[in-house]
């Protein structure tokens, strides 16, 4: 029998894709936040749902709005933060 080093199609790599987070998903990141992902999961999950979109040129782009929403939510939670403490 004659081994290859190349891995078994069970053993292959799965498949990434990179999206763009419209909102905090524990675990993997926050709004605006550029993540890779398996291709099944964004394409079957994250896009659907509205809770991601590709991470194409144009839509990379566009990242400021979503930098600015997180900006606001990171300041309100500080916020929330500082008003149980004291």
């Amino acid at each position: 029998m004659v081994k290859t080093d190349d891995p078994e199609p069970s053993q292959a790599p799965m498949a990434t894709t990179e999206v763009i987070l419209r909102e905090k998903i524990t675990g993997l990141g926050a709004e605006a936040d550029v993540v890779k992902v398996k291709a099944g999961y964004a394409r079957n999950h994250l896009i659907p749902t509205g809770k991601a979109y590709e991470a194409t040129k144009g839509n990379l782009r566009n990242l400021e709005s979503l930098q600015t929403k997180r900006t606001q939510r990171e300041a309100e939670e500080i916020g929330n933060a500082r008003d149980l403490v004291g």
